[in-house]
């Protein structure tokens, strides 16, 4: 009786998660990372023109698990991308200009779930996703060491001409699965890491869609890599609120009314078998 409450209530979490945690957001690009071959990481979004990824060593285009990432990790929903550290990563090709996954001067909402277990300790720095080939208004998101020391690791944003570099402070080389959420409202840039908001500054100047966006890389190296997994990154047209945030989020922490329901909906299941 034991397992059958388990397994109802972990069948229950699941189509919770799946069909009403997102039910009202519509990103523009949504990539799961649940492909297993080929050389193609799937848009799900709902722009009217997808942007599909292509997997790559280095700059060659490389099939999933095959020299290029592997998604024989699981994920927070079904799989997810490992990166080797080493040269591993994803371009979108073509996403430049109209093409770009985002706009260059609107609001927007870009969110992630990394995983990354990587100490860096050579006052490098590694990209989650970056358009930068050196151009104005280039930027990066991703995870910095800042001074060799074994314990700095930090998440941080660059944006070229506008607000600059902003060190968080905040590590994520844990081991864990952690939350990403960059946004732009206006001019106003924060980013979230968890349940930590940051204010990042204000800027007018525009992100560069001049150059292709990149996952685990950034154009103008060859030596900077993503050591970790990805899921879940999606791509809105505009500036989520806390609450839709927070819905996305849910995905790995599920709040305690949810819960709740899908406890009553196991022992539900359970009566019902005793009937």
């Amino acid at each position: 009786m034991g397992k059958f409450l388990i397994a109802a209530t972990a069948a229950v979490l699941a189509s919770a998660v799946s069909t009403t945690a997102f039910a009202a957001l519509t990103p523009a690009h949504y990539y799961t990372f649940e492909e297993t071959s080929g050389t193609v990481l799937g848009d799900l979004g709902n722009a009217p023109t997808l942007r599909p990824g292509t997997t790559q060593s280095v700059a060659a285009t490389t099939a999933i698990g095959a020299g290029g990432p592997s998604s024989l990790s699981p994920g927070l929903v079904g799989n997810s991308f490992t990166f080797d550290g080493t040269n591993d990563n994803v371009r979108f090709a073509g996403s430049t200009g109209a093409n770009a996954l985002f706009s260059a001067t609107g609001s927007f909402t870009v969110s992630l779930f990394i995983r990354t277990t990587k100490n860096i300790n050579d006052n490098s720095q590694v990209p989650l996703f970056a358009s930068n080939n050196g151009q104005t208004n280039r930027f990066n998101l991703g995870i910095l060491d800042s001074t060799g020391a074994a314990t700095d690791d930090q998440v941080f944003f660059f944006h070229s001409g506008g607000v600059g570099q902003i060190n968080t402070g905040i590590s994520v080389n844990d081991g864990n699965w952690h939350f990403l959420a960059l946004t732009r409202n206006g001019t106003a840039f924060t980013l979230q890491i968890d349940d930590t908001v940051i204010a990042l500054g204000t800027s007018a100047a525009p992100l560069s869609t001049a150059n292709e966006l990149y996952l685990a890389r950034r154009q103008n190296s060859t030596a900077e890599y993503f050591n970790g997994n990805m899921d879940e990154l999606r791509f809105y047209n505009s500036a989520l609120g806390a609450s839709d945030i927070a819905d996305i989020r849910a995905i790995a922490v599920p709040d305690p009314t949810s819960l709740g329901l899908v406890a009553l909906a196991g022992v539900a299941a359970l009566r019902r078998r005793r009937a």
